[in-house]
Order: structure tokens, then C-alpha cells, then sequence
């Protein structure tokens, strides 16, 4: 028996036939969905390691396709509610024999000259010299033999290493005008320079190759199912790097290059392979944000360093708790950290960082001074991505150093006079400021999109929220909810030993919670909002809108 269906609407016979063929098992395929070959999805390897190394490769991604410099450097932090349990590393605290592990944590080899390109500058420098040197002699005169005042303001004497730091903060900056003054004519871009004083330099990066600690490998030994012979397989730890250098100078265009980035391997000088825990050697590790500070905020025109100038008062302190004969390793692991530290925030703020790879080398010089020793430094950063997937071989770059050691500038101040006086580390000296930056040849911001900052972003709630979370992320403050953390006591009687099995459960470790140090930035109930000032504003349980208050004029 059969029934006809009867529908007087054409609109709503449309609806049923539509809905009929929607349901229907006949398919027909288009063309298009075939192919000549077969593809299948990729075979993933589904051992341990292969996934945290997919699960470091997505994190690396995703910061990578942001396209604001200020959400990339949000999202270094975003897998860190409290910050990175880092490695702390302070410009004037260097340990003793530093700089086999200096050099390793920044994969950088060191070349006891300066490289070939000032030898470009030297007709210029010896022209230059007669004229520099004599108002440098009054100078020099004017701030370490006239000036010998050795008291602060209330009268107490001051320290030996407070004393040489005063007179190089007071010197460095009457030295560079100076310089600038006199060679500007030589080079113009001098004149365009912008010089900041005691700038805030920071700098954060992921160092792979490290071995375990002995928390870990207990970790490690208890897992011993799935972690069978890996107790000891190196792992990432995460650097943070705390600066002020005396003097910084920048510009709107990048020093040229000191070699070929493809052809640092064949310089002379090695990376040392020193993965021991550092706190063997003293350094001490810290929950911290990880912050890329080069001195400047994101935006400022001039964001290529050219020249840095530091005191070395540090190494008087550091005489009567080590040795003198390791002064000048210090020097060079000053100068390497300085530099390598400042290339890298740059890098960050071109679209680069430590999980995305550098296109093209970015050069700086450094100086180290009290005003009558001098250390010339000229580095070239070639990489910056330094977790485990490029560390070791697996890199094929590495970063240089040109480090000269310590020299004097002058023997002694007699009689009004300066005596022993250096020509050959003046003319050094003056090709570092001879040196012109260049137009660049190359995209320097290949991963940053159109907009660039968040400042240029048209959408209001997106910029406003990534530049409230930055800048409360970049001041450095605490969390006002502080982390938990576990008690002596407990340790003892809850997780060693369950002698308290009637207490109530009510600790993360009692009820198996993430750690504190696991949780996310994103992980914590926002503040709570009115509903009248919601967007969308929320609806009421009787399915009609709240009342807008009215505003009574």
C-alpha cells in the first residue's frame, strides 16, 4: 500500500527533499576527491622521546606563526603560571673558571684577535689619532687626578671595587662624547646614534645538552619501566641573563657582518663540550620570568646595537674571594655573555628568539673599561636557537667572539703629566667607532606580520589585553597568589612516610593535582565581571536580557 505525500508549500518541499538526500546512503563523489596516488598519514614514532621532541617542535611553532613581537614574547611565558626554574646569571657575578661552560651555553668559540674587518679603517684611525690623543691625555687628567674625593655623602669611605666603578661611570660617558665628537666627520652616522645610560639588558634561552641533577635522576631510576638505561640523558635548562652596561649605543640600520655565517665552523677555536649541572661551579637557579630586554621597549626606531661600554670594578671584589690569575678569562666571559646576551634580545625583537631560528648573523662591539685597562670585543651572533634539537653537531652554526686581552692604555699619572701612553690600543679604540652600519640586504623580520607591534593591531580587546599582560610580565613582579609549597614537615610525615592517613586530603599532592610549577598561564579564574557589564551581556534564567540601569540626566 502505497502513500503519497501531498505538499501545497514549494518551499517546504524543497526543505523535505534536501534534508532527504541529506540522510541518504547514495554519495556521488566529485572528481576532484580523487587522486592518481594513494596518501596516507604520516607513521609517528610513539616513543618517548619522539613525543617531547613533536611536543618542544609545536611549542616552537606556535611562537613562531604569532605575528607581534609582544605575543611571542607573552607566549615564551605561557607554559609558566610562577616562570622557569632558570639558571641566573649576573654581569658581575662570574664564577671562578667560567668560561668553559660560558662558552658552551652560548655555543660560542673565542678568538683571541680582532677581526679583519677594521684593518679597513686603519689609514683613517692614524689620522685621527694625534687629535684624539691630546684631549684624551686632559681627560684622563681632569677624572683620575684631580677629582680625589673618597667619601660618599655621609662621609664613610668607600670600597675599592665602589671607588673604581664610580670614576669609570663618570669617565665612560666623558670618553664616548669625546670619541663621537671628534670622528663624526669620519662617520655620520655617529651623529644619528642614540646612547642610553645604565640600560636595562636581560635576555632568557633554553641551553639543551645539560645533564641531569640528582632530583632528577632519582625521578628517573623510580620510572625505571619506561626510563630503563636514560637516567642519565642530557636535558634543556633554561638561562636567565640579568645586565647594566655603563653606556649602550644604538642605531636605525645593523653593523655590518665580521664573517660569513656559513663559514664559522672553519674559524679557528672551538665550543668546549661542558654539560655539568652549573651549580657546581656556584650559579644558583630561581623561578623567573623569561624577559628579552635589550634596553629599549618594542617600537623604537633605532634597534640595532652598535656599541657597548662596561665597567670591570667587579674584579676588585672578586680578587679577595678567588685569584687575580683568572681575571682575564673573566674579561672574556663578561664579554661573551654581554654580547651574546644583547645580540639575542634584539634578535626577539626582530621575530627571532630562542625557539626560532636566525636567518642572518646580527653583529655588536663591546668595550671593557675603568679607564686605564681596556678589553676590545667584536661578536657575531649566528644562532640563537640553542635547545636540545640544535645543540651540539646537530647545530651547524656557532657564534664568535674577537676578544683582545687586557691592555693598558697608560702607564702611570706623574707629576701632571701621562706617561707610557698606548698609541696602538688608541687606534683600536678608534676604529671601533669608525665602523659604519649598513643598509640591510636581507628581510629582517620574515617572521613578524605587517602590524609588527601590538601598538599597530586594530582590534581594541586583543591589543589591550596582550599589552596589559606584557607589561605586567616585563615589570617583573610577583604573582599576588604566591606559589605553594611543601612544608619540611610534610615532606616528612605525608610524602616519605603516611603516618597521618586520617588527616584530611586537601594539598595538591594529597589529592594528585598538577604541581605548582606545572600550572599555566592561562590556568586561574579571571575576575569576576557584573552582568550588566558583560560583552555579551549574559542572559537570565527567564530567557529575556537583564534591565539596563538608566542613566537619570
Amino acid at each position: 500500500m502505497a502513500f503519497k505525500l501531498s505538499v501545497a508549500n514549494e518551499a517546504t518541499k524543497k526543505t523535505l527533499i534536501s534534508q532527504s538526500r541529506r540522510i541518504s546512503s547514495y554519495f556521488q563523489p566529485s572528481e576532484s576527491e580523487y587522486v592518481s596516488k594513494a596518501v596516507y598519514p604520516p607513521i609517528l614514532d610513539l616513543s618517548r622521546e619522539a613525543r617531547k621532541e613533536r611536543k618542544i617542535e609545536t611549542i616552537a611553532q606556535n611562537i613562531t606563526k604569532l605575528g607581534t613581537v609582544e605575543e611571542k614574547l607573552v607566549e615564551l611565558n605561557a607554559p609558566k603560571y610562577y616562570g622557569w626554574w632558570s639558571l641566573n646569571l649576573n654581569e658581575r657575578a662570574i664564577s671562578y673558571n667560567a668560561l668553559p661552560f660560558t662558552q658552551f651555553s652560548t655555543r660560542t668559540c673565542l678568538v683571541n684577535e680582532l677581526p679583519s674587518i677594521y684593518n679597513d679603517v686603519e689609514a683613517i684611525a692614524l689620522k685621527s689619532l694625534p687629535a684624539v690623543k691630546d684631549k684624551l691625555k686632559d681627560l684622563i687628567l681632569q677624572e683620575f687626578e684631580y677629582v680625589t674625593q673618597r667619601t660618599n655623602r655621609r662621609g664613610e669611605t668607600k670600597t675599592t671595587a665602589t671607588e673604581e666603578d664610580r670614576c669609570s661611570r663618570n669617565f665612560i660617558p666623558l670618553l664616548n662624547r669625546l670619541l663621537v665628537n671628534q670622528l663624526s666627520l669620519q662617520n655620520e652616522d655617529l651623529k644619528t646614534t642614540e646612547i642610553d645610560c645604565n640600560p636595562r639588558l636581560e635576555a632568557f634561552w633554553s641551553c639543551g645538552g645539560i645533564e641531569p641533577d640528582k632530583i632528577l635522576r632519582k625521578v628517573r631510576e623510580k620510572n625505571e619501566k619506561f626510563l630503563k638505561g636514560k637516567v642519565d640523558d642530557p636535558i634543556d635548562r633554561p638561562i636567565q641573563y640579568y645586565g647594566t652596561p655603563c653606556l649602550s649605543m644604538r642605531h636605525n640600520k645593523p653593523l655590518p657582518q665580521l664573517l660569513d655565517r656559513n663559514s664559522g665552523l672553519s674559524v679557528e677555536g672551538t665550543v668546549p663540550s661542558w654539560n655539568l649541572d652549573p651549580r657546581v661551579m656556584g650559579y644558583k637557579y630561581k623561578h623567573c620570568r623569561a624577559t628579552n630586554v635589550p634596553g629599549f621597549w618594542p617600537g623604537t626606531e633605532n634597534q640595532h646595537g652598535y656599541m657597548s661600554i662596561l665597567t670591570r670594578g667587579y674584579l676588585k671584589q672578586r680578587e679577595y674571594q678567588l685569584t687575580a690569575s683568572d681575571n682575564q678569562d673573566a674579561l672574556h666571559v663578561q664579554a661573551i655573555l654581554h654580547s651574546f646576551a644583547w645580540t639575542l634580545s634584539q634578535a626577539c625583537y626582530l621575530g627571532f628568539g630562542p625557539y626560532t631560528e636566525l636567518t642572518y648573523p646580527i653583529s655588536t662591539q663591546t668595550i671593557i673599561t675603568d679607564g686605564q685597562n681596556y678589553s676590545l670585543s667584536a661578536y657575531q651572533l649566528n644562532t640563537c636557537a640553542l635547545y636540545d634539537k640544535h645543540s651540539g653537531p646537530a647545530n651547524p652554526f656557532r657564534n664568535v667572539c674577537y676578544s683582545t686581552n687586557e691592555m693598558k692604555l697608560y702607564d702611570i699619572i706623574e707629576n701632571g703629566e701621562v706617561k707610557g701612553f698606548n698609541d696602538d690600543l688608541l687606534k683600536s679604540l678608534i676604529k671601533f667607532y669608525l665602523i659604519k652600519p649598513v643598509e640591510p640586504q636581507v628581510n629582517m623580520r620574515p617572521y613578524l606580520s605587517p602590524e609588527l607591534y601590538i601598538s599597530n593591531v586594530s582590534d581594541t580587546e586583543r591589543r589591550k589585553k596582550v599589552e596589559e599582560g606584557f607589561k605586567h610580565l616585563f615589570s617583573n613582579r610577583p604573582r599576588h597568589i604566591l606559589k605553594e609549597e611543601i612544608y619540611h614537615w610534610e615532606k616528612i610525615y605525608k610524602i616519605d612516610h603516611d603516618t597521618r592517613p586520617m588527616e584530611k586530603k586537601k594539598r595538591f599532592f594529597d589529592i594528585g593535582g598538577k604541581a605548582p610549577g606545572m600550572k599555566r598561564m592561562d590556568e586561574f579564574n579571571p575576575r569576576y565581571v557584573p552582568k550588566h557589564m558583560r560583552n555579551p551581556p549574559k542572559k537570565s534564567r527567564r530567557g529575556r536580557l537583564p534591565v539596563q540601569p538608566s542613566i537619570k540626566l
